[in-house]
């Protein structure tokens, strides 16, 4: 993760899987959940992956609660959620599975078992009707690993089979549906420039490279740009409207790298990690939209890189990771935005993710 921070703009394609994947070795299968049914999700529920080094563990979790109830085990990235489903892949030592798991049923249904393969990356739609995950193939060609490529499949809760297809024709990763489930970006693998998929499935190679978060309307973009390729620097927040093709910087930030940008559910500010050059370590900021000079610092601790903010869904909190890098331990942080300071909410955990309705 700490390597990944210094090269936002390949985010979860290669350290990321290195780390969870060292833990997916045992013979066991996917833990299945405990008998009983769960309560339903509520806006302080969320899952996270503790023991992400060893049995990648998926839990969930009340905040300010007591740990809650472990769902799965051997996961390989994290969870994403429809309502009070959750998708996720984990990895056997037969195959790699993508997996739904409702909550109030307790049902636990394997979408796709591919023996041949690891897949990773789940993204569920908005409209709780297709799932998007990453697909990379286990054989070696020459002694290289083959690229990447983003599928697509049907998620039915049961009695008809998911129907998985290709989405990208091209090597690509890191696939975010839009808020209202019409249209996707994605990153290509080889150059990486990010693509546009619309509603009506055409393809548009947007002018950026760098990671991204999309508005709450679907309507544009926020861009951790890449500003100088051979020193790999991402120094600007760049907002882009989709409709227009116009672009409107945010943030310039010479000093720093930024990356790791969220958008608030409410559309009124923007979570990111900033670091600046020199330091080891970023730390998370929030800038609000109405005031674009008002940015200011959440985080506030030397010892630890921050990454992977997740905003709550009123938009009142955040949620996100750290690693400690003198004692290699991951750990998640939760803060109000009215707050003095952050809580630790979780210890050698990574990955939070709120459940949204």
């Amino acid at each position: 993760i700490f390597a990944i921070s210094r090269n936002c703009g390949r985010l979860l394609a290669g350290a990321i899987l290195g780390v969870l994947l060292a833990g997916c070795g045992a013979t066991s299968q996917p833990a299945q959940p405990a008998s009983g049914a769960l309560p339903p999700a509520r806006p302080e529920q969320f899952v996270l992956v503790r023991d992400p080094l060893g049995n990648s563990e998926l839990w969930l979790q009340t905040l300010h609660a007591a740990p809650g109830q472990m769902l799965a085990d051997r996961l390989t990235h994290p969870a994403c959620s429809a309502g009070t489903t959750l998708i996720y892949t984990v990895a056997t030592t037969a195959s790699s599975q993508l997996v739904r798991h409702d909550l109030d049923s307790t049902t636990v249904r394997t979408l796709v078992n591919d023996p041949e393969a690891s897949l990773t990356q789940a993204e569920c739609s908005p409209r709780h009707d297709r799932v998007l995950y990453l697909r990379r193939p286990s054989e070696l060609v020459d002694d290289e690993p083959q690229p990447p490529r983003i599928w697509r499949t049907t998620a039915p809760a049961q009695g008809v089979p998911a129907v998985p297809e290709v989405f990208s024709g091209r090597p690509a990763l890191n696939a975010q549906w839009s808020p209202d489930g019409s249209a996707v970006i994605f990153e290509l693998a080889e150059t990486p420039n990010l693509v546009l998929i619309d509603p009506s499935s055409n393809q548009h190679q947007l002018p950026f490279i760098g990671t991204f978060t999309w508005s709450p309307d679907s309507g544009s973009i926020v861009v951790s740009q890449l500003t100088d390729a051979a020193a790999g620097r991402f120094a600007r927040l760049v907002r882009y409207d989709i409709a227009s093709g116009q672009s409107t910087t945010l943030l310039d930030a010479p000093d720093s790298d930024v990356y790791y940008p969220r958008w608030s559910p409410d559309g009124t500010q923007i979570a990111f990690v900033r670091r600046p050059l020199g330091a080891e370590h970023g730390e998370l900021w929030v800038l609000p939209l109405a005031d674009l000079t008002a940015a200011r610092q959440i985080s506030d601790d030397q010892q630890y890189d921050n990454f992977d903010p997740q905003w709550s869904p009123d938009s009142q909190s955040l949620l996100w990771s750290r690693f400690l890098p003198q004692q290699e331990r991951y750990s998640i942080w939760h803060t109000p935005l009215d707050a003095s300071s952050p809580t630790q909410v979780a210890d050698d955990a990574i990955w939070p993710r709120w459940l949204r309705q």
